[in-house]
């Protein structure tokens, strides 16, 4: 079962690294934390607001909803789907 726990934007206190593109959040930099448990494991990850405005922007397309509805779910699934395909071409 995969369930969001939190999500919420916050000031870095530290240099982390963005789950989606990978590039550095900088001490001070204003970004999205967020926790939630998938395939029964604790998830913790920090994105860009950038990059959360991106996932948000194509996954909520047409092209990527279930039936008409978007789902938890589906966006891990296409979370895995996306980190998939950057990971063959490389």
């Amino acid at each position: 079962m995969n369930r969001m726990l939190s999500r919420k934007t916050q000031v870095a206190k530290k240099t982390h690294q963005c789950e989606w593109c990978l590039k550095l959040i900088r001490d001070k930099e204003v970004y999205e934390r967020t926790t939630a448990i998938h395939e029964g494991e604790f998830q913790s990850y920090a994105l860009h607001l950038f990059c959360s405005a991106q996932i948000e922007e194509v996954f909520y397309h047409p092209d990527y909803t279930d039936n008409g509805e978007n789902t938890f779910d589906s966006l891990w699934n296409f979370y895995d789907h996306i980190k998939g395909k950057g990971k063959d071409e490389e």
